[in-house]
């Protein structure tokens, strides 16, 4: 069976955001795209420092599934959500922390 080569895969991760107050954890899953280093250098050295994270986050994610809205009622997978929740920095943070995770892991097993 041959290997083809893509510019991007799927790749599905699973997040673990630690809250603020109280300190409890919650998890949910999203699905990225596992980008090639070219591309990942170059949306991250094209955004301002500022907003590398957020404009990396806009990029790779592509849905996700547990996420709830204070009325315990699923939230669609749409760009406006997703702005919503990576305008936090501590899930920002958590959602960058497992995707480079998953990301290099998986390169490191094949």
């Amino acid at each position: 069976m041959s290997f083809i080569i893509k510019d991007e895969y799927p790749l599905t991760i699973d997040v673990s955001v630690t809250l603020p107050d109280p300190s409890e954890t919650q998890n949910f899953t999203l699905y990225t795209r596992a980008l090639c280093e070219n591309t990942l250098n170059n949306l991250i050295k094209k955004a301002p420092p500022q907003s590398a994270d957020t404009e990396l986050c806009l990029s790779i994610i592509t849905g996700w599934d547990g996420l709830l809205n204070e009325q315990q009622n699923p939230i669609p997978f749409h760009q406006n959500e997703l702005k919503k929740l990576i305008d936090h920095p501590f899930i920002r943070r958590a959602i960058l922390s497992a995707y480079w995770k998953n990301l290099y892991e998986s390169r490191q097993k094949n």
